[in-house]
């Protein structure tokens, strides 16, 4: 495939519409250039290369970098002894459920060369499940939960956002890199074995956590469809709910 400018044309020199890879890298980045060519190389289809198009790459790096300051802020680091079978609330279960879904989609993608499929994982892995969802159902669970909770919260928290580091390292090398690093890895990515992550399918935990997050979803949008301020407290009639789903909302 060819790389094009935003507008599909053939790059030359003569037209003025080359861009210069070190240009690039020198304004967002190397690991955003990367990334960029590896979201948009979907097989035997010609890549239309835009400078914006890097920017959105940069803040994807970005959005990694705060994720990893918050998860060091909270006490959350990389350990060697994590076993994953030991963990016991559902969130926690329901983040590494996740995680092995990502990890295996990913993997797949990378051995078809559907290199764009893979970037796509972990984008919405990394910004959606990690950062938009877990963690911040997590901010409780590190107040108000009781001490093996807590411990067992910042331990998933770091084990996963490191394990995320090995999947996403072909990608973004770099920053990759980095973040394992600050974590408190031990030796450099670029030579350690792919992730085998023994997990769980934690069905009943994927069950609870899926349907807390599709009814935060629904009312989120109810609110902005009605044009209800975020800080209008609302009751909830949970009549159609099963006694199960009633539950669920309780707790959550």
């Amino acid at each position: 495939a060819l790389v094009r400018d935003a507008k599909g044309q053939k790059m030359s020199k003569s037209k003025g519409n080359v861009i210069d890879p070190l240009y690039l890298i020198d304004q967002y980045g190397a690991d955003a250039l990367r990334y960029t060519l590896g979201s948009m190389a979907a097989p035997g289809r010609d890549i239309k290369l835009g400078e914006d198009h890097v920017a959105g790459s940069r803040n994807f790096t970005t959005k990694i970098w705060n994720a990893t300051r918050y998860v060091l802020m909270s006490g959350a680091k990389w350990s060697d002894s994590y076993q994953p079978a030991e963990i016991g609330h559902p969130l926690n279960q329901w983040l590494l459920a996740e995680l092995k879904k990502c990890a295996e989609k990913v993997e797949s993608s990378m051995k078809t060369y559907r290199f764009h499929e893979a970037s796509s994982t972990l984008y919405h892995f990394l910004w959606g499940t990690y950062c938009d969802w877990y963690l911040e159902l997590t901010k409780p669970l590190l107040v108000e939960a009781d001490p093996n909770t807590k411990k067992e919260t910042q331990a998933t928290m770091g084990w996963a956002l490191g394990m995320f580091m090995h999947l996403l390292h072909p990608v973004m090398p770099f920053i990759s890199e980095e973040v394992w690093s600050a974590l408190g890895g031990h030796g450099l990515l670029i030579t350690s074995d792919w992730p085998n992550l023994k997990i769980g399918d934690y069905e009943s935990a994927q069950k609870e956590i899926n349907f807390t997050t599709n009814v935060i979803g629904a009312l989120r949008s109810l609110r902005a469809e009605l044009n209800i301020p975020a800080t209008h407290l609302l009751e909830i009639s949970g009549q159609s709910l099963s006694a199960v789903h009633k539950d669920v909302v309780r707790q959550n």
